[in-house]
């Protein structure tokens, strides 16, 4: 039995980062309800291979010069709030 108080989670259901198209070749496009300020690509050793400062809630992005793979795409919105959603790259 548990007593004491209940308190809310803080989760991000509110939040809403979609990535497409996965798999992708040239280009991405993120679309998020709450505007970001910086994407990030992450390779599977954990290093940066591209960077980009955005003002938008949906920004497309040219990834023609990634080598097919998996990679992670790291996003910050203006709240500060992180986002990492795997990319497949053909």
């Amino acid at each position: 039995m548990f007593r004491g108080q209940e308190q809310p989670l803080d989760n991000d259901f509110d939040r809403e980062l979609t990535l497409y198209p996965n798999p992708a070749r040239d280009q991405i496009t993120l679309k998020s309800n709450s505007p970001l300020t910086s994407v990030q690509i992450i390779d599977p050793t954990g290093r940066e291979i591209k960077a980009w400062t955005v003002e938008d809630t949906e920004v497309s992005l040219n990834i023609a010069a990634l080598k097919p793979g998996t990679y992670w795409v790291r996003s910050q919105d203006v709240k500060g709030e992180p986002s990492v959603r795997t990319l497949i790259v053909e």
